[in-house]
């Protein structure tokens, strides 16, 4: 099959394909608020439970979503969005709205390994995991301070 042609990588011709992520991500933060006690502090969301990881949903011009969730969880879709990656649209809303779910389900958990942050959620496909090198600190004492980790628990609902 072969690599992509290299004048596809750092190129998105058609960004507007992933228009329909703002969407979805618009849909889920409402899902969120007013399914659960949570409460909202412009693009950042924090459920009634201190044990439940906040999440924070942002909305980008390319158009691009990003998740921030717990400490330090982080999820972009698309990552990339360049016409050499062609990330499939329905694919990405399909793990957008996963990963959100997971988040306010309890299924998502950080923790400090091998010097890194290590992150886990649950979706439809099964269990998803990353690790990346992170040398802030402050990320490493608050995820010692709630043990190995965090296993952030469900957001109670309103």
């Amino acid at each position: 099959m072969g690599s992509p042609p290299e004048d596809t990588y750092s190129v998105t011709v058609h960004p507007q394909r992933f228009a329909p992520l703002v969407e979805v991500a618009r849909a889920l933060r409402e899902h969120v608020v007013a399914t659960y006690d949570v409460s909202v502090d412009g693009d950042r969301l924090l459920p009634a439970d201190p044990q439940a990881a906040p999440l924070t949903i942002e909305i980008h011009d390319f158009p691009m979503v990003e998740v921030r969730a717990g400490v330090a969880g982080h999820e972009r879709f698309p990552v990339c969005g360049c016409d050499a990656c062609d990330d499939d649209v329905e694919q990405l809303m399909a793990d957008l709205e996963d990963f959100v779910l997971a988040v306010v389900g309890g299924g998502f958990h950080e923790r400090w390994v091998r010097g890194g942050l290590g992150q886990s959620w649950s979706g439809r496909d099964g269990e998803r995991s990353s690790w990346g090198k992170q040398g802030d600190r402050a990320i490493r004492r608050a995820l010692k301070q709630r043990g190995r980790g965090a296993v952030w628990q469900p957001w109670p609902a309103r």
